[in-house]
C-alpha cells in the first residue's frame, strides 16, 4: 500500500473519532464550571515529559501558551511520517473550534512547520 492511500486511511478514521471527541466537548460544556474545569485540565496535561510548553497568560480571560516540544511532532518525526502529524494539528482546529463557551485560536504548529504551537483559548462567557 502507498503512504498516500495509507494516511487517507487514517485520516478518515480519525476524522470520525473526532466526532466522539467533539461530541464530549460539547457535553462539557453543559457545566458551569466549563472553563475553569477545561483549563486545570489542559495544564495538567501539559506538565510531562513529552512536552515543553509556557503559559504566557492563564487567568479567567485566556489560557495562551506556546509549545516547543510536542508529543505528537516528536513521534511523527521519529517514525518518518511528519506528514501525518497536520492531521492532529487540524484535529485540534475541528475540535477546539466547535466550542461555543471558548474562542480556539493558534497560527502556527510545529506540525506544519511553524517554530512552535501557539494556542489560544478565549474565555466567551465574561
Amino acid at each position: 500500500m502507498s503512504k498516500e492511500i495509507a494516511f487517507q486511511i487514517v485520516e478518515k478514521g480519525f476524522l470520525q473519532d473526532l466526532q466522539g471527541v467533539i461530541k464530549n466537548l460539547h457535553k462539557m460544556e453543559e457545566s458551569q464550571c466549563f472553563y475553569k474545569n477545561f483549563c486545570m485540565s489542559f495544564s495538567k496535561d501539559l506538565k510531562g515529559d513529552n512536552w515543553e510548553s509556557t503559559i504566557i497568560q492563564c487567568d479567567n480571560k485566556a489560557m495562551i501558551f506556546t509549545m516547543k516540544k510536542c508529543l505528537w511532532h516528536d513521534t511523527c518525526v521519529k517514525n518518518d511520517c511528519p506528514e501525518l502529524c497536520k492531521m492532529f494539528c487540524q484535529g485540534d482546529n475541528v475540535c477546539y473550534s466547535s466550542m461555543k463557551k471558548i474562542t480556539f485560536k493558534r497560527t502556527q504548529t510545529l506540525g506544519m512547520g511553524g517554530n512552535c504551537c501557539d494556542f489560544k483559548f478565549i474565555n466567551n462567557q465574561i
